[in-house]
């Protein structure tokens, strides 16, 4: 289905690709077909330790990634969201903020869900 949406919108569209780490958040802007034009990291804020996980950092890392956007001339965002952390939330809701043209939304597990295990044979 997002294949779909992102034929509609191909023209003037991006995928910005979120990892929320525990000490780190690394945003990376892709074309469509998978090449990459830039990445922000809140490493690269010249911040170290704790102080990379603030809502200070989130904002500012978005206002960069804002600023690229912006100089791609792109008008539609595909976003795609992947790692536990408890500022997710937090992400999601500055980036809405913002004033991104959000296409589709994707969050991606980073623990697999394979189903029921498998009994095991009884030894006698």
């Amino acid at each position: 289905m997002i294949k779909k949406i992102m034929k509609l919108y191909n023209n003037k569209s991006i995928i910005l690709l979120v990892l929320l780490k525990k000490n780190n958040i690394i945003c990376v802007l892709t074309t469509l077909s998978g090449k990459v034009l830039t990445w922000v990291t809140t490493g690269s804020l010249k911040l170290r330790g704790t102080r990379k996980i603030t809502s200070l950092t989130i904002i500012s890392s978005l206002k960069l990634i804002y600023t690229y956007i912006y100089k791609f001339n792109c008008n539609n965002v595909h976003i795609k969201i992947k790692g536990i952390n408890k500022n997710k939330n937090l992400f999601i809701k500055y980036l809405k903020s913002i004033g991104f043209n959000i296409i589709s939304f994707q969050e991606i597990p980073l623990l697999p869900y394979n189903g029921c295990k498998n009994n095991n044979i009884r030894r006698i």
